[in-house]
């Protein structure tokens, strides 16, 4: 069937409208940092025409990691882009040895608490002694718990002066120094070589017979991806000068396999006097004891470069995976969105457009459906487009921000209020069911399908689920073409079934074809459109009160009359002294319900918000007792899908038994104590369900979206 496409497209304005003005700094706040960065120098001064070495010294919080030049399974190594003076040129970002990881259940390389990354600056020759020289980078990294990942970056700068002397040193040199141990060389008098062999990758190094033993914790963490096998210990051997490591080959290996394969050896207990070693070995190549390779690489001695030349391939490579990972989670997270309550009553209006257009032609089904699917993506395009003008603006939002806005909310329980009327029979825009068919082609009945597709969007926010939590936490952070681009494959996946059906006629065989029967099919899509608006009145009942919701109710009364009245006095079309009277009534009921409508979205509940919820958890903590969060708000149905599983007997004496308090956090209303704490978890919404053991010093164990009494008492068990 057709939307009354010009009355719902004036609410629809109206409602976006009042949302972007009625969005505020305390809605969520995300992209907490959790790495701080900073640059660091060893000395004073830099000479004209020499190198100096510059630290980009990254602190993780604790729980937190970022990724080496190999970042293992998903992930993105930390880069540098730099703005130096004229004359002056970077070398290659360098990489101390890593640290394993998993993320997820995923093998990751990199580093945690802190990292130092060297880069070697060349002076330009010609600048003069007693000025000042100021270098900016941006670093760009990816910080993950063991839950969640963000990128983030910063904008960094340094002043040094330059003179003929280095001068004095920085408290900062003993670091530069340490971290200049922690990259891995090639130990004078090494040669490696590789080959495949028996679906086993074997390495050979001449380790110039200066070894009789290798350490037990030897590790092997290769920069050459898809050729040895993650995570993998290697079996040593070491006879005469020549160390073997056989490893299993890559389950994707490369085809061919790289002519070079580098990669990291490193112990906790050193390898003779290095913490770590590189290998460099070519393939095919078999090295000879006793042979030399060129001089340990330091970082003075780092080739020229304008920009990182392996960490950039390194970041194209990771890319790929990371992102079609993501860009699946968001198909199906948006495909999802068509199962959820919160979207089933738009999508049943679609269904009657489909039965509508049952034996039309497969052009204007095509057309339908496309249109359908415009009015999805540029409402998931009108939402993004808000949250990044809002970022602009200081404020970095989550995915649901405008369900804390009452007026939104209202505007939503108006539009839902008064298509059910329609659908009642109570009024009607245009045609009736029985003519759809003969409307498909006009204007009319392609708005209709485009603000279906709005709609649907509009109702689809408090839905996330387990595939569209993270692709959404992911794409709030990032910049305005990743963002975008997330968005609009979400928006395909909610379109995609819809796209199928009309481009596919055949299955059109399957649905009735139109009849007397419809009339009745349309008064029943009624009724899910009321039990929208029953729980969107819930929603709205913790933001305004009472008194507020009294208010509205009211309003509805009188918007209920004027559609009466509308609909059942109004002759359209003639211009009589009776129509115009009662299009003055109509429109004089319409204003009273306004200003009703704007009176009740301004109460506020009588009962205000209690203690930060941080100090609520420290509170319980210092009192010995463990801690689960549950982070919640009305307008989340997945939230409300999980209160049975959480307030049920087993699991509530489960708690008792176990000494766990159990703590609210509602978000329904903004609240700056409970976004702070989404943000340091990097949460963009909720449902978020910590599990915070009683001794302070112990991380958080974070739940999965989707909760049952299984998975909550499998979880305490943990404690």
């Amino acid at each position: 069937m057709s939307l009354p496409a010009f009355h719902i497209r004036f609410l629809l304005i109206a409602i976006w409208a009042f949302t972007l003005a009625g969005a505020d700094s305390g809605m969520a706040q995300f992209g907490a940092k959790h790495v701080k960065a900073e640059l660091i120098v060893a000395h004073q001064a830099v000479v004209p025409g020499q190198e100096f070495v510059v630290g980009v010294k990254l602190t993780i919080d604790p729980n937190w990691h970022t990724y080496w030049i190999n970042p293992g399974g998903p992930g993105l190594p930390t880069s540098a882009k730099w703005d130096l003076p004229q004359g002056f040129a970077a070398g290659e970002l360098q990489f101390p040895y890593p640290h394993q990881f998993e993320t997820a259940g995923l093998l990751g390389f990199g580093y945690e608490n802190q990292v130092i990354h060297l880069v070697a600056i060349k002076v330009a020759d010609d600048v003069k002694p007693g000025q000042s020289v100021t270098l900016k980078t941006k670093v760009r990294w990816l910080m993950c718990d063991p839950q969640t990942c963000m990128p983030d970056s910063a904008d960094l700068a340094i002043t040094v002066k330059v003179a003929a002397e280095p001068g004095a040193e920085t408290p900062q040199a003993a670091e530069l120094v340490a971290a200049g141990k922690a990259i891995p060389k090639v130990p004078e008098g090494w040669q490696s070589g590789f080959q495949e062999k028996d679906g086993k990758i074997v390495i050979t190094m001449a380790v110039g017979g200066v070894f009789t033993s290798f350490p037990d914790d030897l590790a092997i963490y290769p920069e050459t991806k898809k050729v040895i096998k993650l995570g993998e210990k290697p079996a040593f051997e070491l006879k005469d000068g020549l160390l073997t490591m056989t490893l299993s080959a890559d389950p994707a290996k490369a085809d061919p396999l790289p002519t070079v394969f580098r990669a990291v050896l490193h112990s906790e207990q050193g390898i003779g006097e290095h913490s770590s070693v590189l290998i460099v070995a070519e393939q095919g190549l078999v090295p000879k004891f006793g042979a030399v390779t060129e001089p340990s690489v330091t970082p003075t001695e780092l080739a020229v470069s304008d920009e990182t030349a392996e960490v950039s391939a390194a970041a194209d490579e990771a890319k790929p995976t990371g992102l079609l990972t993501l860009l699946l989670a968001a198909f199906f997270g948006g495909l999802i969105l068509n199962v959820m309550p919160c979207v089933f009553p738009v999508i049943s209006l679609k269904i009657m457009s489909f039965v509508g257009q049952a034996g039309e032609s497969r052009q204007r089904v095509l057309a339908h459906g496309l249109v359908f699917t415009l009015g999805i993506l540029v409402f998931f395009w009108a939402l993004v487009g808000a949250l990044l003008i809002l970022r602009a603006g200081g404020q970095q939002l989550g995915w649901g921000f405008q369900l804390q806005s009452p007026v939104f909310v209202i505007g939503m329980i108006v539009v839902m209020f008064v298509l059910s009327l329609s659908l009642f029979g109570v009024f009607e825009f245009g045609a009736g069911m029985t003519g759809v068919g003969g409307k498909l082609s006009t204007g009319k009945g392609y708005s209709g399908s485009f603000w279906s597709g709005a709609l649907a969007v509009l109702l689809a926010t408090p839905c996330t689920g387990p595939f569209l939590g993270p692709a959404l936490g992911y794409a709030v952070s990032q910049p305005p073409l990743m963002s975008l681009l997330v968005f609009t494959v979400i928006g395909l996946g909610m379109a995609s079934p819809y796209i199928l059906l009309s481009a596919i006629p055949k299955l059109l065989d399957y649905v009735p074809r139109p009849g007397a029967w419809m009339e009745t099919f349309r008064n029943l899509m009624g009724f899910p459109m009321l039990i929208v608006v029953v729980w969107l009145l819930w929603v709205l009942g913790a933001q305004i009160g009472i008194d507020g919701i009294a208010l509205f109710l009211g309003a509805l009364t009188v918007l209920a009359a004027a559609v009466w009245l509308y609909g059942k006095y109004l002759v359209v079309g003639t211009s009589g002294g009776k129509n115009k009277l009662i299009w003055v009534v109509v429109a004089g009921l319409v204003v009273a319900a306004t200003a009703l409508s704007v009176k009740a979205a301004g109460a506020r509940p009588e009962v205000t918000s209690g203690e930060p919820i941080a100090e609520v958890i420290a509170a319980h903590r210092k009192a010995g007792r463990a801690v689960f969060v549950d982070f919640t708000a009305k307008w989340c149905l997945v939230c409300q899908a999980n209160k049975p599983a959480m307030h049920s007997e087993e699991v509530q004496q489960a708690f008792r038994d176990k000494n766990v308090a159990f703590v609210i956090a509602d978000w329904t209303n903004s609240d700056p104590n409970i976004t702070k704490i989404l943000a340091e978890y990097g949460r963009a919404s909720v449902p978020f369900y910590p599990l915070f053991p009683a001794d302070p010093e112990k991380k958080a164990i974070i739940l999965p979206q989707n909760l049952t009494v299984g998975i909550i008492l499998e979880y305490l068990d943990k404690l």
